[in-house]
């Protein structure tokens, strides 16, 4: 029987959407900062949600015991539902994700009976986003254990060693016998060059036959790695017809040009021959003619001069292959305090904001790089940090002042202790050991013995310590210019003198010393 009359009641809140969603913020600041705020949107249905990132954990900890099935303030028959959800977000190459598809949707069953909740976001520019959530915390940390593991590859391995020839490293034939094998078996091959190192991605089936495919590749073309190092003027050189002369002359599987380095570099990938005849053309200027730039083509990478592979296109407009522009990174952040676009042949030295590092680089580069980038400042910081020295603990503190003859820091008569979070190891921050009980000075004294047995040792094994960081340094071949890899100090291995660039270093060893120690390549340098 259909109802005679229909009459709305009065509304039971006071509040619209935007107001809501504006009262329940504000809220949540009460209780701490908020990192990402995600207010409620206009959807059909009795609940709204919305979603807080707390800068803090223990801030989200107390907003769900404060707030949980309270009443709204605006809605007096409204409950407050306030849920601790732990989340993971991913985001690596669409060719990545299209390698595995198959093995993580596989795991979403199992995921899902563990309410975890898994998502993979359409691609875009190349890229794709996988999240994973739940209020379980140790359910969604092994989820995104597993999830790491899928989307990292396989690191192909023979006898405990990673495979690797150096023609790996160039974009010759090795190179384009990889991508015929990811073409034909479905399978992604991931060129690591930094760790000369390969990751396989796929099948399981795909990936062992991919692996016996890459062994007999690398025993083919297992030749040696010749560096040229360029100055400003031979780079000129290379730019405007050179390189293009050493790649006809001994074929472009043999030839990398590496302009992300300091300095830049062409690596020969062959034999001593080659190298000598990709030397003779050096020395002899030739192949340049006129002022044609090497790199004229739109699709090329600015730092390998080739065509890109996987390109990403920067707010300069400057294309990089996926691979050379993580290199570019890496390298950036090892030898300055910022990381410049090299398009235009080096001139261009834009610098490459974090959002534009955040736009192009997937989830495990871009962490890997911000690591980088924060143990090069602790390591060219020597006398401000100091890591724990129990063993792989990797903790970082604050080192205090050179303390006196009594082992106090100049600031404070305190001995100065810190006890580590990671280990529980109370660590002297002046001098970087563990001694407690005992002052500095008492602790020299205790290990003088064993500090003249070390010395002895690194006098008959030829190592020294940088002058600048005191990280020890073995000299195994080429000329007396040594670089620290920890602080980046340039020394003269004679004497020890240090300088702020490697031109001055050269110069001070043809003055002070005769020569730099390789003579039979002086007119290279």
């Amino acid at each position: 029987m259909s109802p005679r009359h229909v009459e709305l009641s009065a509304a039971s809140y006071d509040a619209d959407l935007p107001m809501a969603n504006a009262l329940i913020e504000s809220l949540l600041l009460q209780v701490g900062p908020l990192e990402r705020w995600e207010g409620s949107l206009e959807v059909p249905g009795k609940r709204f949600k919305a979603k807080a990132w707390f800068t803090k954990d223990a801030d989200a900890l107390q907003a769900v015991k404060l707030f949980h099935n309270e009443p709204l303030s605006f809605n007096k028959n409204g409950k407050f539902t306030v849920q601790l959800v732990h989340s993971a977000r991913f985001k690596i190459l669409a060719r990545i994700y299209d390698a595995v598809e198959q093995e993580l949707t596989d795991h979403k069953k199992t995921w899902a009976s563990q309410h975890v909740l898994y998502i993979a976001y359409p691609p875009a520019q190349g890229l794709q986003v996988l999240k994973i959530e739940g209020e379980n915390g140790g359910d969604v940390a092994r989820a995104k254990a597993t999830l790491e593991r899928i989307i990292s590859g396989e690191v192909m391995m023979k006898n405990g060693k990673p495979i690797w020839a150096p023609s790996f490293a160039t974009n010759g034939y090795a190179y384009q016998r990889m991508k015929q094998f990811e073409r034909e078996l479905g399978v992604v091959i991931v060129r690591d060059k930094r760790k000369s190192q390969l990751r396989l991605l796929g099948p399981q089936l795909q990936r062992e036959k991919v692996q016996l495919a890459i062994i007999e590749l690398a025993n083919a073309y297992s030749n040696s790695t010749h560096v040229i190092e360029l100055d400003a003027q031979q780079f000129s050189w290379a730019f405007k017809g050179g390189y293009r002369a050493i790649v006809e002359a001994i074929g472009n599987d043999k030839v990398v040009l590496d302009i992300a380095s300091n300095p830049r570099r062409i690596l020969v990938v062959g034999s001593k021959a080659d190298f000598s005849i990709a030397r003779e053309i050096l020395q002899c200027k030739q192949g340049v003619s006129g002022e044609k730039p090497e790199s004229g083509s739109i699709s090329d990478c600015v730092i390998c001069w080739t065509p890109a592979d996987n390109p990403i296109q920067t707010t300069c407009k400057h294309l990089y292959c996926t691979g050379c522009f993580e290199d570019l990174c890496f390298a950036a952040v090892n030898s300055g305090p910022s990381i410049r676009c090299q398009g235009d042949a080096g001139n261009c030295s834009e610098v490459l904001l974090l959002t534009e590092l955040q736009a192009h680089l997937s989830s495990a580069a871009l962490e890997d790089i911000l690591e980088a980038a924060f143990t090069t400042h602790v390591t060219r910081h020597p006398s401000d940090f100091q890591y724990c020295p129990t063993p792989d603990c990797g903790q970082i503190y604050r080192a205090a002042r050179p303390a006196g003859n009594n082992g106090r820091t100049a600031e404070t008569s305190e001995f100065p202790m810190f006890k580590c979070p990671s280990c529980l190891v109370a660590v002297c921050t002046a001098c970087n050991v563990s001694h407690d009980g005992l002052t500095c000075a008492e602790h020299r004294d205790h290990l003088s013995g064993g500090y003249k047995a070390l010395q002895a040792a690194k006098k008959k094994l030829g190592i020294k310590d940088c002058p600048n960081c005191s990280t020890m340094i073995e000299k195994t071949f080429g000329c007396n210019h040594m670089t620290c890899s920890a602080c980046g100090t340039h020394i003269c291995w004679v004497c020890l003198q240090t300088f702020p660039d490697g031109k001055q270093v050269y110069d001070h060893m043809r003055h002070k010393h005769g020569g730099i120690g390789v003579p039979e390549y002086r007119d290279l340098v």
